[in-house]
């Protein structure tokens, strides 16, 4: 079991199951926004511990580079830090391809809620 929430977490939770309730298809409720919701927390802790940004500022739209900022080394071991928790590999070779030919938007990897969606995209990859 883990430790008690600090406090104003449950703010945050509530913000943060809205979010992901907002990006379901309707009538998508339940288990999606629940992984996103515990996938957030987790990428939340990692960047706390490795870049020590203060957990109070890290939101789901959080931009890692411009609102955090993060930069580029510790990003990379935000990266691997995500990779061993949730036992995938982020493809950000691929993703920085995409981004460079225009393909994708810098915020659908950077900005937490999207990028915490891609980890859950890669989980279930993982599972199937």
């Amino acid at each position: 079991m883990s430790s008690p929430a600090p406090a104003g977490t449950v703010r945050l939770d509530c913000d943060l199951r809205r979010i992901c309730l907002d990006s379901l298809p309707a009538g998508g409720e339940g288990k999606s926004g629940e992984i996103m919701g515990s996938t957030f927390d987790a990428v939340a802790s990692i960047i706390n511990e490795v870049c020590n940004i203060d957990r109070a500022k890290i939101r789901p739209e959080s931009h890692a580079i411009d609102d955090l900022g993060i930069d580029s080394l510790d990003f990379l071991d935000v990266t691997f830090a995500i990779d061993k928790r949730f036992g995938i590999k982020m493809p950000l070779e691929r993703w920085m391809q995409e981004i460079n030919e225009g393909k994708s938007k810098v915020e659908d990897y950077f900005v937490l809620k999207n990028l915490c969606l891609r980890i859950d995209e890669l989980v279930a990859a993982k599972a199937a």
